[in-house]
């Protein structure tokens, strides 16, 4: 094989395997967003689940574990606003419990 076969070959080569990397750095960046959407999601059904009697104590396991840590840092939630969820985790959680007390 002559040299510039081989240089054409080389470069055809270099040529699919920048665009193989191109492909996995957009695949990368939509799993990303996808997984983002998906710790938002059970950040969201998390501080709902407050809401119902029947569900609160798994939700109060999520937030004081490492899953809301985990689900905020998927999420690229700041330390400011992971103290927003919590203090309003903690609002809901003491409004239905008082509110399950009257009930009893």
């Amino acid at each position: 094989m002559g040299t510039a076969v081989m240089m054409q070959k080389r470069e055809e080569t270099t040529m699919k395997a920048t665009k193989a990397s191109g492909q996995m750095k957009k695949n990368s960046g939509q799993m990303k967003k996808k997984m983002q959407a998906l710790a938002e999601a059970i950040i969201l059904q998390s501080l709902e689940d407050l809401w119902d009697s029947s569900r609160r104590e798994e939700s109060l396991v999520f937030f004081e574990g490492d899953g809301f840590r985990f689900c905020t840092e998927m999420a690229g939630i700041d330390l400011g606003g992971r103290i927003q969820l919590l203090s309003m985790a903690g609002k809901i959680n003491r409004k239905m419990t008082a509110k399950t007390k009257e009930n009893d």
